[in-house]
């Protein structure tokens, strides 16, 4: 309701800066709180968390070779080396852990080497309920604009994370991930949307708005991932991109170039 407001009183120009978009705006805190210190503020983290777990309910699952989706046995288990305590898969930015249950399911833990990783901001890893994980899940607090504490995994996976972030911000997110990576063994794996280069169905094209509104970001062409991705400030390079559908969100692999 307040969108177009926002805009004639910014010269209707898209927003580059999180903490000036339509939200703050809206909460008349403009230059003070991103939109999730906001949802926290008013006790709608929990909410949030559940609102992205339903959000996903029957959609295929990016790990779900069966349907010929991402194929992890080939790209992620074949080759992969490590004892118990090793790191197979970092959940960055993973809530409360649903994508990490359903991804148990298709691959037990008896299928590769290691454990999982979840990591969230404290506040979200504290709002799961004792025993709320599978054993071999280890929660943890992070903070994924700061160093990258778990080194040397097999996957860094993050799922609708980076389009919530313009493009500065995205590359710091990156720049830390990268930085934890070992060459020739780690991957990263993004669950995000790749939009076509022109012909963006209406629903990408919601949902590109939200982005902007919400978080002064946007979503990202194939050819726009590949530039971020591949910033030489980063050392990445796209391995592929694997679609299910056009209205679903794609599986984009990167390692260190």
């Amino acid at each position: 309701m307040k969108t177009a407001e926002f805009f004639a009183e910014n010269g209707y120009t898209s927003p580059i800066d999180a903490l000036n978009t339509p939200a703050q705006h809206t909460f008349n805190v403009k230059g003070k709180t991103h939109i999730l210190d906001i949802f926290a503020q008013r006790g709608q983290t929990q909410g949030l968390a559940s609102m992205m777990a339903t959000w996903m309910l029957d959609r295929p699952h990016w790990s779900d070779d069966d349907l010929g989706f991402y194929p992890v046995k080939q790209r992620l288990i074949q080759g992969a080396t490590g004892e118990d305590d090793s790191v197979f898969l970092v959940d960055v930015g993973g809530s409360t852990g649903h994508d990490l249950e359903k991804f148990l399911v298709r691959h037990p833990f008896d299928s590769f080497p290691g454990h999982l990783v979840l990591q969230d901001r404290a506040e979200v890893i504290k709002s799961i309920p004792e025993n709320g994980l599978k054993s071999g899940i280890r929660a943890t607090a992070h903070d994924f604009f700061t160093p990258q504490p778990v080194q040397g995994a097999r996957t860094y996976f993050l799922h609708s994370i980076i389009h919530d972030y313009p493009d500065d911000r995205a590359r710091l997110i990156l720049k830390h991930i990268a930085r934890a990576m070992k060459k020739g063994h780690s991957k990263l794996i993004l669950w995000d949307f790749v939009l076509p280069e022109k012909a963006v169905a209406s629903t990408l094209s919601a949902l590109d708005w939200e982005m902007m509104s919400f978080y002064a970001a946007s979503e990202r062409s194939e050819s726009q991932w590949k530039t971020l991705l591949e910033d030489p400030e980063i050392g990445l390079k796209v391995n592929g991109i694997w679609s299910y559908s056009q209205f679903d969100q794609s599986v984009i692999e990167a390692e260190l170039a």
